[in-house]
């Protein structure tokens, strides 16, 4: 199966969606996929990776339109059995190539949280102009599944974008390795019994999450003698 991995963000740039984008790439290679990564990237791309092939293409964040453009030739020149989307931005591009029989049979998609601010609550001044949400919305009509990382990002993101089949909302918790994540390498390692548990816990603050009035309700706690 030939599947092309399209992402706005990959490693050496800093951000959760380009490490999930290649270790998703890693996992399809593992069951034997042919992958192409299509790589928009402000850094140069330093890898000695031998199990997917990367194409990378300079961000230049003066010149949105012309990356996009860029990004939409490349693909248009190869065929693919499954084109997946590792963000917003690369959804958009791939609506346009569901107006084209025979680029792609499958589309998938990833969504990581942002999208309901950027897309809808306060979109730039290029996607008002480029109408960036009706095509964004197509890309959701024609896809077979989308990904997200917690139930309350889907829950978030169904209220708000209708064009998206909740049927097709598809909840993984993590696109990371467990073997490398600081769980499994720094807590276990180094618990110590007869020491207090000290732990930190890292969130958006956002007022739906509860997260403030966890903490409140843990203040409170504390004060009481818990």
């Amino acid at each position: 199966m030939k599947i092309c991995y399209l992402t706005f963000e990959f490693p050496n740039d800093l951000g959760g969606a380009g490490r999930v984008a290649k270790e998703n790439a890693h996992h399809l290679a593992d069951f034997g996929c042919a992958v192409d990564i299509v790589a928009v990237a402000t850094q140069e791309i330093v890898s000695d990776e031998s199990s997917f092939n990367i194409v990378h293409i300079l961000k230049k964040t003066r010149m949105p339109w012309l990356v996009y453009m860029n990004v939409l030739l490349t693909l248009v020149l190869k065929k693919y059995d499954v084109l997946v989307c590792n963000d917003a931005q690369s959804m958009f591009i791939g609506s346009f190539l569901t107006f084209i029989p025979g680029r792609a049979n499958k589309y998938y998609g990833f969504v990581h949280g942002d999208e309901v601010d950027e897309i809808i609550v306060g979109p730039s001044r290029f996607k008002k102009m480029v109408r960036f949400d009706l095509f964004y919305d197509r890309f959701l009509k024609k896809s077979e599944k989308v990904f997200f990382l917690s139930r309350f990002m889907a829950n978030k993101f169904c209220m708000n974008f209708l064009a998206l089949d909740s049927e097709k909302a598809v909840v993984i918790n993590s696109g990371v390795r467990i073997e490398k994540t600081i769980v499994k390498s720094s807590i276990t390692k180094n618990f110590d019994a007869s020491k207090p548990l000290k732990l930190i816990s890292v969130s958006r603050i956002e007022k739906a999450k509860g997260y403030v009035e966890m903490v409140l309700l843990l203040e409170k706690l504390f004060d009481l003698g818990f």
